[in-house]
């Protein structure tokens, strides 16, 4: 029992010096005491939120007055110890009811701190919320990232150094590491993405110089690919376009060239017709083409001819005609004048000559008739009536007719061909109407 210093100052059932019993103070002191365990309990719980990290202020002011009540309990003042205890319970509780808040805002403020890129505060943030709630379930992604944080401020350092000496692909490499790194990474994100872009300026406009070029030297695969490069990374890019119609323009006049080629190939051969239809195609390409231009015409000329020889060649006959033998000899004349000759040609002259001089060369022929009918051969004359009649004739195919009062009217057709051993054509009308 507490006893005071001087016995005489206070006796039983009476006041002390300051009008307070014995018993008082023993409650008082009681009090004092069961204060002191409670803010005892109170700072124990407290102490596990490690407050000297986060509250260190309150913490060491509700230290002191704990030691300032124990020294008045100890000199036996328990209503005076009873004021330090009250005062470092209200800060105890203070510091306890404000964990969660420091908790919160030592998260806040790791993260902030990452994304400064200030490794050691946030280091020491996340002590602080580590040592309020050390199985919070928000410190294990924090820590995995900041254990991430120096490989990714590496990266993005090594991602810059390579973007300011324009190295475009490590550049994105390296920003695309410190990124998967840590995404919250200040600057990183958009630093990626402006060298990405610049990547791609600078790829599309390799492509557009190596198509330009391309095309100058008549490369046409190569501008094609380096063109469809382009297109992958600026698909409505307005400066494809005339790079493009430079390159279709090209591609018709390689295959107008080519087209042209194979008709220079069929004139060889003396197919006049297919050639001139392949310079036509050419043309239809690129109207300009020359070769082209000169070709068809070229074409159309022998074709002409050939087809006006052939006319003449597949029917002889047609040479007996006085008219049509002049119009043969002129043609061979005209067609001898064309140069150069190919064998085909020369062959078709040779054929033509050769029909015209057998055309010029008269057949005798012999007709016999009754006395009685009419007999005429076309663009020859009128015989008149007759037995039998002699006649020397071109080669050709000749119309006689005869024609007798009261019969009916006879056509014969006679052809005469160098080499026939006298001919013969009986003609009468024996038919009565």
């Amino acid at each position: 029992m507490y006893l005071p210093a001087d016995p005489s100052a206070a006796q039983p059932g009476s006041e002390s010096g300051t009008g307070t019993s014995l018993v008082d103070l023993e409650r008082e002191r009681l009090a004092a005491q069961t204060l002191r365990r409670d803010a005892e309990s109170l700072r124990t719980r407290v102490a596990a939120l490690s407050p000297e990290l986060w509250a260190a202020e309150g913490w060491r002011r509700a230290g002191d007055l704990l030691d300032e009540a124990d020294r008045r309990l100890a000199e036996g003042h328990g209503a005076s110890a009873a004021e330090p205890l009250r005062s470092a319970v209200e800060l105890l509780e203070e510091i306890e009811g404000g964990a969660a808040a420091a908790f919160e805002s030592a998260v806040a403020d790791a993260s902030a701190r990452m994304d400064a890129g200030d490794e050691s505060g946030a280091s020491r943030a996340l002590t602080v919320a580590g040592a309020i709630d050390p199985g919070a379930e928000e410190l294990a992604p924090l820590r995995e990232r900041l254990a991430r944080l120096p490989a990714a401020r590496e990266a993005y350092r090594r991602g810059l150094a390579a973007e300011r000496e324009q190295r475009w692909s490590e550049a994105v490499e390296q920003l695309r590491q410190a990124v998967e790194l840590d995404p919250q990474l200040d600057g990183a994100a958009a630093a990626l993405a402006r060298v990405e872009a610049r990547r791609e300026e600078e790829a599309f406009r390799s492509h557009l110089a190596a198509a330009s070029a391309a095309l100058d030297e008549g490369e046409l695969a190569t501008a094609r690919d380096e063109l469809a490069g382009a297109r992958a990374l600026r698909p409505e890019a307005a400066e494809l376009g005339p790079l493009s119609d430079r390159l279709a323009r090209l591609v018709q006049f390689r295959k107008a060239v080519l087209l042209a080629s194979q008709a220079q190939l069929l004139e060889e051969e003396e197919r006049w017709s297919e050639a001139a239809a392949k310079h036509a195609e050419a043309l239809a390409l690129a109207p300009r083409l020359e070769s082209a231009l000169e070709g068809e015409a070229r074409c159309r000329r022998w074709a002409d001819m050939t087809d006006r020889l052939e006319r003449h060649l597949s029917d002889p006959d047609r040479l007996s005609s006085t008219e049509v033998l002049e119009e043969a000899r002129a043609l061979l004349e005209e067609a001898l004048a064309m140069k150069p000759a190919g064998p085909r040609h020369q062959a078709r002259c040779a054929r033509l000559s050769l029909l015209i001089e057998e055309a010029a060369t008269p057949v005798r022929v012999t007709l016999e008739s009754d006395t009685r009918t009419e007999v005429v051969v076309h663009h020859v004359g009128r015989l008149g009536t007759f037995r039998e009649q002699e006649l020397e004739l071109r080669p050709g195919r000749y119309t006689v007719t005869g024609h007798r009062t009261g019969y009916r009217d006879v056509r014969r057709e006679l052809v005469v061909r160098r080499g026939d051993s006298a001919p013969r054509l009986l003609i009468t009308c024996t038919e009565p109407i």
